[in-house]
């Protein structure tokens, strides 16, 4: 199921902001059908989160969601101009969506740092227009995306 988090997720992306590692190949297929024929490919920045942590002591791949979200990759804005991503419409892909704590994370901080960049940049109303998309809403998310039970 594809669903998406927020309204209006796909009117013209300036920046794909993909979560590592679910987020990059569903951001890299969006970009194909979001380019707009004879414009410049949309960048897609990676950040690396991480909720989910090891059960046990043993070896294999049993993971549970976590309680905090570790930051493991983030923007570099000094590689990147952070005007790119003031005053601008941000989607922000993930591959699954679980329990919403990453995507808040990531949408939060986001804004934090856009938010600074206006200020050094002396823009400070400029603000970022944040969409989420994810393939895939767990079962303990509703319709809507709100936390069921």
């Amino acid at each position: 199921m594809i669903a998406f988090v927020s309204p209006s997720p796909l009117s013209s992306p300036a920046n794909l902001s993909s979560i590592g590692g679910g987020g990059y190949v569903p951001a890299r297929i969006l970009r194909s059908f979001l380019k707009t024929p004879g414009s410049a490919n949309i960048p897609i920045q990676a950040i690396g989160l991480s909720l989910y942590e090891k059960l046990g002591d043993h070896e294999g791949p049993e993971e549970a969601a976590g309680h905090t979200v570790t930051r493991t990759q983030w923007l570099d804005f000094s590689a990147v101009k952070n005007s790119d991503l003031v005053g601008k419409n941000i989607l922000i892909v993930d591959e699954v969506d679980d329990t919403r704590t990453t995507l808040q994370y990531a949408v939060q901080e986001l804004e934090k740092d856009v938010k600074e960049a206006a200020r050094k940049l002396g823009r400070p109303d400029e603000k970022a227009k944040f969409s989420v998309f994810v393939l895939h809403v767990s079962d303990s998310m509703g319709e809507r995306g709100e936390r069921q039970g």
